[in-house]
């Protein structure tokens, strides 16, 4: 913390506080890294941009979906699946306890369409000393992709706000 002069979240989570909902998390993100590795890159990614969390990426330009699925499928799926395993939101311990004390500037961004993240940045802005959780209107899971340039603003604000405190 002492090296860092501000945070910036995007569609993030301090994990699942209730052990039995992290253990049955656990438990459904192996048996998806199981499916990844039995059914290969392009189906998970397929079936991943079909939730209704991706709608948003559906109605941007076909270039952009292009290039988007382009990078997903590029990924490994051992690499995915072992990723899934070790650092999914299952095996990833609960941080809620250690919000409190992040005493940076923090900016935790998500799309209003994304209803369960953007409710999990209220809850943690509202228990970070310094922390600012925006909404951005029209997108949901990716912010990044779906309003580029909003976020870009956002981005650019947030870092000012930092240089304008030395």
């Amino acid at each position: 913390p002492s090296q860092l002069r501000g945070l910036i979240l995007e569609s993030g989570s301090p994990g699942i506080d209730d052990e039995a909902e992290r253990a049955a998390r656990r438990e459904a993100d192996h048996a998806l890294a199981d499916r990844i590795e039995r059914d290969g890159i392009e189906r998970f990614v397929a079936d991943w941009e079909a939730l209704p969390l991706f709608a948003g990426i559906r109605r941007l330009p076909d270039a952009v979906q292009q290039s988007v699925w382009s990078q997903r499928i590029a990924q490994s799926a051992s690499g995915l699946a072992s990723a899934l395993r070790a650092y999914g939101t299952g095996a990833q311990p609960s941080f809620w306890t250690a919000l409190p004390t992040v005493r940076i500037p923090t900016l935790i961004v998500t799309g209003a369409l994304d209803r369960k993240f953007t409710t999990i940045a209220d809850q943690m802005a509202a228990v970070m000393p310094d922390a600012r959780a925006v909404a951005l209107d029209g997108c949901g899971h990716a912010p990044h992709i779906e309003r580029p340039d909003a976020y870009a603003d956002l981005v650019r604000d947030f870092l000012r706000t930092l240089t304008s405190d030395r």
